[in-house]
């Protein structure tokens, strides 16, 4: 246990308020947001994926703060950029919710059809 948390303290930086940093450098930021998106923009698979992965280390329960360094973003974009990152795990987070729904059900209908078997 204590080797997993000494390789959590080297990967895991923490800011002021104890939230889990996550850095990313966007080098070309031609390909940040999904071409596919309808009133509200969201990010591009690959930007998601490695979003995805950096959190893995870290609980669900605890918070997080991106941190990216790019020259090629402006003011503006880092406002839509921000927003579509929030848009793919509000999403996330529906999908989430919906297959819990789901699984909800699942016991409750098999336990009928052993009974009706």
């Amino acid at each position: 246990m204590k080797q997993i948390d000494s390789i959590k303290n080297i990967f895991l930086e923490k800011d002021a308020d104890g939230r889990s940093i996550i850095d990313m450098v966007v080098k070309d930021d031609s390909n940040f947001l999904s071409p596919y998106y309808g009133k509200y923009p969201v990010i591009n698979s690959e930007v998601a994926e490695y979003l995805d992965n950096s959190q893995k280390a870290v609980l669900p329960k605890s918070e997080i703060k991106i941190r990216i360094k790019s020259n090629e973003i402006d003011d503006n974009e880092k406002i839509i950029y921000e927003e579509a990152i929030k848009n793919h795990y509000q999403y996330v987070k529906l999908q989430i919710l919906k297959e819990l729904l789901s699984n909800r059900w699942t016991p409750f209908v098999m336990f009928i059809v052993g009974i009706i078997v």
